[in-house]
């Protein structure tokens, strides 16, 4: 049975509490090499150059943590190259 927009508006909050998560944790492994960043193109980052809801509330959550997260996106010729950047002090 198909979700209603409504149950999938529901499923917001927790689905980004997940992905801080799993970000949280690839920058703790950065960390530990002695690095201060981390990118990804992981969550729909690398398609859009525009951030999606998801994608805001993603990175909001990562900036209230102390985090400094953006959605970037730097021109190469022809494409872009779209991904989340998270560093950290």
């Amino acid at each position: 049975m198909a979700m209603t927009a409504e149950e999938v508006r529901k499923l917001i909050p927790e689905k980004v509490t997940q992905i801080v998560e799993e970000i949280i944790n690839e920058c703790a492994k950065q960390s530990k090499k002695g690095l201060f960043s981390y990118k990804t193109y992981k969550y729909e980052f690398c398609i859009y150059s525009e951030s999606t809801k998801l994608q805001k509330e993603i990175i909001k959550e990562l900036n209230s943590l102390g985090f400094n997260a953006v959605h970037q996106c730097v021109e190469k010729e022809d494409e872009k190259d779209c991904y989340l950047f998270v560093s950290w002090e």
